[in-house]
């Protein structure tokens, strides 16, 4: 009898040390521009379909350089009218949700940004999405870019310009060594599904955008979308920000148990004061980790400085550095988040805020 429950100690021990062990997942990055994701976006961000969907900037450039019809006034609200009907984007927010550390994917299923987020050319999204939407629906979407084409001509022929950036960006990916980044920050995150590696296909796509107004950065899923215009921004690309976006997308794929179990054990470790934001406390520093340090000591190894500002917060600037290190000693001992990180990051967090709260006792003083 003693045998037996010694076997099945050890099975549990084995098998618990086998679950938690850092395994990477399998993370392929897509970089490049695709005409019909790029001109499906700039209608779909002009529809203004959505509140919090959209750019300002879109409608105001239309309304100053290219000036909307009746008719396409119309269109747009119509437009915006099927956008909602099919919309399953939002995803509901729970009570845990809000008070996790690490942030929850914000989208589900969209067919109209699955069928043109993947397509060359408009044909090719059209194609995929009358799958989905009815045969009156398809032929209203065939009249609104008809009706559009000849405005949009500009903006595609304009942004013709990035396909001449694709390789100069492949080329920085490698040297920066993302791939190796991305596939460390797996193997941190522990993403995994039911004991299996996840498989996840990012995609970074150029959209276009008007000259004279800052570039935009958006993460729907795992997908990237770069809103840079492809004369005026292009050569300037911040690409440190792209590699936090791709490490914000890892973090969001964390499994749903794994955040909250984790939020649970490190808010029992480390009491954060109330006015501070949850996704702040942790998420932000993590992303800077790997998004920023460790991408710029990828890319000069012998100037990197660790003490430099990182994060214009003051928390994420000053917390990143001091769990830089044990990150990068979590990494090397084939460990992650899951395992010894957190009690540590908690300890570190808890002595900060008590520092905290005795220089404020001692400013008062």
């Amino acid at each position: 009898m003693k045998q037996k429950k010694w076997i099945i100690h050890l099975v549990l021990v084995l098998s618990l040390s086998w679950s938690n062990s850092a395994s990477s997942a399998s993370i392929k990055v897509k970089m490049h521009y695709l005409e019909g994701a790029n001109l499906f976006e700039v209608v779909d961000q002009l529809s203004q379909w959505k509140s919090g969907e959209y750019f300002k900037e879109y409608k105001k450039y239309w309304d100053e350089k290219l000036k909307l019809s009746a008719l396409e006034e119309a269109l747009l609200d119509d437009y915006a009218k099927l956008r909602q009907k099919y919309d399953k984007s939002s995803a509901s927010k729970s009570q845990s949700d809000e008070s996790m550390l690490f942030s929850v994917k914000k989208y589900k299923m969209d067919y109209f940004r699955e069928a043109f987020y993947s397509a060359k050319i408009l044909e090719k999204g059209l194609k995929k999405l009358s799958k989905k939407l009815k045969k009156d629906e398809m032929k209203f979407l065939v009249k609104v870019y008809r009706t559009f084409k000849p405005k949009l001509e500009h903006i595609a022929a304009e942004s013709s310009n990035f396909r001449s950036k694709e390789k100069g960006l492949e080329k920085l990916y490698r040297k920066a060594k993302i791939a190796a980044l991305l596939k460390n920050a797996s193997k941190f995150f522990y993403l995994k599904q039911k004991g299996r590696s996840l498989k996840i296909n990012m995609r970074v796509l150029l959209i276009w955008w008007p000259q004279g107004q800052n570039p935009q950065i958006k993460l729907v899923n795992n997908d990237i979308l770069l809103y840079y215009n492809p004369i005026a921004h292009i050569d300037n690309l911040d690409f440190e920000k792209v590699v936090e976006v791709l490490i914000k997308a890892i973090i969001v794929n964390q499994p749903r148990f794994q955040k909250q179990n984790i939020s649970r054990q490190f808010f029992n470790l480390c009491k954060v004061k109330k006015d501070f934001a949850p996704l702040v406390i942790l998420e932000r520093p993590l992303e800077t980790v790997f998004g920023k340090m460790m991408y710029r000591e990828n890319l000069d190894r012998k100037n990197f400085d660790l003490y430099q500002d990182y994060a214009i917060h003051p928390w994420s600037n000053l917390y990143s550095k001091l769990l830089y290190s044990l990150v990068k000693h979590t990494i090397k001992n084939k460990e992650g988040i899951s395992e010894n990180f957190i009690p540590k990051a908690a300890k570190l967090c808890s002595e900060l805020m008590a520092f905290g709260g005795f220089y404020n006792m001692i400013k008062q003083k």
